[in-house]
């Protein structure tokens, strides 16, 4: 009678702790994805281990580990997480995206990410595209990264970093065209931000457009005018431009700015002089010369 009233009492507190558990395990993860929300990897990691002990390993919370020892700069730690979720049952569709992440940044090996990423294709998550699209380049499919780029966009339709590698894999399938108004959208979707007009400028000058590589470069001078490299880009295009006067005031404002590339300095000072010439800066990248908007053939840089 005893034994009968023992194994009674431990069922008992076995439901008991399964019932408190649950809802423990529950409110724990909770706590723990508020941490992660409001940047405290430390709480996250803390109350991962309460709802561990209260219900036992789960997806979502390896997850949430994951995340927080990417943040304490743990990266084989998260990717041992990531891993740790993807064997449980029902992980989010996301954890395979957030893994493959990791994996492309580190360099990692890229078994089976193909199968991950083939889960994420329905995702309403831009970050999940940009990423297939990322594996897709290194694996050497630029139509299929366009296409993710492209899906990328229909749920984040202004950022401005997909629309410039969008414009970057065009470039490399020889859709100029369409390159020029991916950089041009880039550009609009961050109008206070340097950076696109800079892409803009490269894009002109590897085409010897060099009025609209001055536009750009005008711009991203305007954005960020204590930049020395902007200047340094004037005085590229300036001298492609056969403008002396150009040149001079470019390379003044690289010095005032702290401009350090002595060897370009002085080639340029020589050039300047009438002592030297420059070609090297327009002949090696092959420039095309343009008609200009006013008709004329552009001017073709001195010998």
């Amino acid at each position: 009678m005893k034994a009968l009233l023992l194994v009674v009492a431990v069922v008992a507190l076995a439901g008991l702790v399964t019932w408190v558990g649950g809802p423990m395990g529950r409110i724990a993860t909770a706590v723990a994805l508020v941490h992660a929300e409001e940047g405290h990897p430390d709480k996250v990691l803390r109350w991962a281990a309460h709802a561990d002990r209260a219900q036992g390993p789960t997806a979502d919370v390896e997850g949430l580990r994951a995340g927080a020892r990417l943040a304490l700069g743990d990266s084989a730690g998260a990717l041992a997480a990531y891993d740790a979720a993807l064997a449980l049952p029902h992980p989010q569709r996301t954890l395979y995206a957030l893994r493959a992440a990791l994996v492309l940044d580190l360099g990692a090996d890229t078994t089976g990410l193909a199968a991950h990423l083939a889960k994420t294709r329905r995702l309403r998550s831009p970050r999940a595209h940009r990423t297939r699209a990322d594996y897709e380049r290194l694996a050497g499919h630029p139509d299929r990264a366009l296409a993710a780029l492209d899906m990328a966009l229909r749920w984040a339709p202004e950022w401005a970093p997909v629309h410039a590698e969008r414009g970057d894999l065009l470039v490399a399938l020889g859709r100029d065209s369409l390159a020029e108004r991916a950089f041009q959208r880039a550009a609009r979707a961050a109008p206070y931000e340097p950076w696109p007009q800079v892409r803009l400028t490269a894009f002109y000058a590897l085409r010897g457009r060099w009025a609209e590589a001055a536009g750009a470069n005008r711009a991203a001078t305007r954005l960020a005018p204590h930049d020395p490299l902007h200047a340094l880009d004037a005085a590229g295009i300036r001298y492609c431009l056969a403008d002396s006067a150009g040149v001079r005031g470019a390379v003044r404002r690289y010095r005032a700015l702290g401009g350090a590339d002595a060897a370009l300095f002085d080639e340029l000072r020589a050039y300047l002089d009438g002592d030297g010439a420059l070609a090297d800066g327009c002949d090696a990248i092959e420039p095309r010369r343009p008609e200009t908007e006013a008709g004329t053939a552009a001017p073709t840089p001195p010998a």
